[in-house]
Order: C-alpha cells, then structure tokens, then sequence
C-alpha cells in the first residue's frame, strides 16, 4: 500500500533458490520470477532468484 501511494508500479525482490519457504511466501503474494543467476557466496555455489510483482 505505502510503494503504490508513493507511485511506485511494481515492486522487486532478490532471494536464494534454495529458500523454498520465502519463494512460496512470493509466489502467494502475486510475485513472478523473471530471472535467476548462479553465483557463489560464502563458498557455496547458489542460484540467485529476481521476483517482480506489479502493484
């Protein structure tokens, strides 16, 4: 409600592939994938996950 009153359109969010609870919280919430990327943090190689959601 507050991005939408300050004209934002669509909000974006950055999270983790593996974090399966957070991506059903996302995904319940009208958020979308749109792009995921492999990357490496604290040694562990990830997929890093971009999700979109229009307000």
């Amino acid at each position: 409600e507050d991005a939408r009153a300050k004209g934002y359109r669509k909000l974006m969010l950055w999270t983790n592939d593996i974090l399966v609870s957070a991506r059903k919280i996302y995904i319940a919430a009208d958020f979308r994938l749109i792009k995921q990327e492999r990357h490496t943090s604290f040694g562990k190689k990830l997929v890093g996950q971009f999700w979109v959601r229009d307000l």
